[in-house]
């Protein structure tokens, strides 16, 4: 069964740019193996991250992500079953946010970013909408006539 995953965790004080760069190489390289795609959000303090793929796939990741030493206080907003992948296109694609700045390619309305901090302090469970507001940071939203 096809299945995301989406979790919030803190990022360890040594969790240095290189650890991300290498986080980022190695999920690209293991996860096309696995057929899992996603992304990962980080910033100075927190990491966001999709994972898609196969049920026991993605649990079996998650469980071995929860144990990095380069975060901590993993929290699960979501796993839920998906009729199609929302990320389809990168085996782990990266972006770097800045919590007081988030800039997002798309509009958010004051209620949108509000519910995005929500995500981003571990305060929601909204698997849907989290991954809606996650979207925002990778896809143009098509242009409305």
């Amino acid at each position: 069964m096809l299945t995301q995953l989406i979790y919030v965790s803190k990022r360890s004080l040594n969790c240095t740019e290189k650890d991300i760069e290498q986080i980022l190489v190695a999920s690209q390289r293991n996860n096309h193996a696995l057929d899992v795609t996603g992304v990962l959000l980080y910033s100075k303090d927190r990491f966001l991250q999709v994972l898609e793929g196969d049920f026991l796939t993605v649990k079996k990741l998650y469980d071995k992500i929860k144990k990095d030493p380069r975060h901590y206080e993993a929290f699960l907003i979501g796993l839920r079953p998906i009729e199609k992948r929302e990320f389809p296109n990168w085996s782990m694609a990266g972006k770097t946010m800045n919590l007081q700045g988030v800039e997002f390619k798309n509009y958010l309305s004051p209620e949108e970013e509000t519910q995005f901090q929500k995500v981003l302090n571990a305060q929601s469970t909204d698997a849907s909408q989290a991954s809606r507001l996650i979207q925002t940071f990778f896809m143009q939203r098509e242009a409305v006539s």
